[in-house]
């Protein structure tokens, strides 16, 4: 036989919370147990606070973008309609007379410029504007 306690072999040392607990395994167990649940549970509870703090985070970010959107959306719309107004031909016209002094010219101000670059006689410019106004009244 030997002559070891058994007392003294179910006891747990001090660094794993054997002072605290009367020394037994169960409880040195147990306590571990609870400990780490422990950890568990606030781990759950930050990772959730943290997960709602991106979630309010994100609508705020996207309520934002829709605003920009909104904003955006609504300065096409401007910039289309201003598009618009200042392709209008009496704008152009307009424009044309007042601040650069053109102006539609008359038929007889028409000089056509033959293509090939041959001469064409006073005569024949008129002749051809002749045959355009024909055309234009048809």
């Amino acid at each position: 036989m030997s002559t070891r306690r058994r007392g003294r072999r179910s006891r747990v040392p001090d660094s794993l919370g054997g002072k605290l607990f009367g020394g037994s395994r169960r409880t040195a167990r147990a306590f571990v147990a609870v400990v780490v649940l422990v950890f568990a549970l606030v781990g759950v509870l930050v990772l959730q606070t943290w997960l709602r703090v991106e979630m309010v985070e994100t609508m705020q970010e996207n309520r934002q973008i829709r605003r920009d959107h909104s904003c955006l959306s609504n300065r096409v719309i401007c910039r289309e309609v201003e598009l618009e107004r200042s392709m209008a031909r009496d704008r152009i016209v307009g424009r044309a007379q007042d601040d650069l002094g053109l102006h539609i010219p008359e038929p007889d101000e028409v000089v056509f410029v033959p293509e090939s670059g041959a001469c064409i006689s006073p005569a024949q410019n008129s002749a051809i504007a002749a045959r355009s106004r024909e055309g234009r009244a048809l």
